[in-house]
């Protein structure tokens, strides 16, 4: 079932703002049709709560993304070994504060939410695709590449 247009657009300015503010990047919604698919390691980071209301939160990246995050979140240059090494991290991080921004944002500041800790897994190109495919994406151009989000809630 896909997000409604008025979740979908929560959804999209909670992840442009938490990009902008935490990471300095800045994220624009683009066509489906537009995503190109890299011959590289995506990973996806996905998480679940439950509360007032129960869903999930995932994200999706190159792994190149995941060092540029973790370097711009370090304040680091992207060459150095520890981008690389935090890049899981920074995506974890990421997500988990894209999550209690969504909630908040959506259920209020009184609702008590149980939030799970963020599983990362790495895809393949054809378990990217896939992810591009589902109704329940926003897909974005994050530094000149892809990033694929998708919540239910």
């Amino acid at each position: 079932m896909a997000m409604d247009n008025e979740k979908r657009e929560v959804f999209t300015r909670v992840l442009e703002e938490v990009l902008e503010q935490l990471a300095f990047m800045f994220g624009k919604v683009v066509d489906k049709e537009e995503i190109f698919t890299e011959n590289e390691k995506y990973l996806h980071v996905t998480m679940e709560f439950k509360g007032a209301q129960t869903g999930d939160v995932g994200i999706a990246i190159s792994a190149w993304l995941g060092v540029v995050l973790a370097s711009n979140i370090l304040g680091i240059d992207e060459g150095e070994e520890v981008a690389l090494d935090k890049s899981a991290d920074a995506l974890k991080e990421l997500l988990n504060i894209v999550c209690g921004q969504l909630l908040t944002t959506v259920y209020g500041e009184e609702p008590v939410f149980d939030l799970t800790v963020p599983e990362l897994v790495a895809l393949d190109k054809v378990e990217w695709m896939n992810l591009v495919d589902s109704p329940e994406t926003i897909v974005m151009m994050v530094e000149g590449v892809p990033m694929v989000a998708h919540a239910s809630f």
